[in-house]
C-alpha cells in the first residue's frame, strides 16, 4: 500500500472503460504536438535550403504549435471531481479517503 497522502480531500472521476484515466488521451495529444513541431521545423530547414540554393524566399512559417491548438482538454475522459469533506468525523474513514 502506498504511504503517500492527498493534500486535499478531492478525487477525480473517469469514464467507465478508461481505467487509467486521462493517460492514453494525454499520450496521444503530446504525440500530435511532437509530430506537428517536427513538421514545422522540417519546413524551416527546407525553406533555408531553398534560400541557400536558389535565392528565393518562402513566406514565413508560423510559430510552433501548442498543446491547446491540437487537442481539446475538455474532450478528455474526466467526468468531474468528488469532495470527501463529509468523512472528517471518523479518523479511520478520513485516513482511507486521504490515501492515494
Amino acid at each position: 500500500m502506498s504511504r503517500s497522502r492527498r493534500h486535499t480531500p478531492i478525487c477525480g472521476h473517469t469514464i467507465v472503460g478508461f481505467t487509467h484515466g486521462e493517460q492514453w488521451f494525454k499520450r496521444q495529444a503530446w504525440h500530435r504536438v511532437r509530430r506537428a513541431v517536427k513538421m514545422r521545423l522540417l519546413a524551416v530547414r527546407v525553406r533555408r535550403l531553398h534560400v541557400a540554393r536558389w535565392g528565393f524566399e518562402w513566406p514565413e512559417t508560423p510559430l510552433l504549435p501548442t498543446l491547446r491548438e491540437l487537442s481539446n482538454p475538455w474532450g478528455m475522459p474526466k467526468d468531474g471531481k468528488q469532495w470527501f469533506g463529509d468523512c472528517r468525523e471518523d479518523a479511520r474513514v478520513w485516513r482511507r479517503c486521504m490515501t492515494k
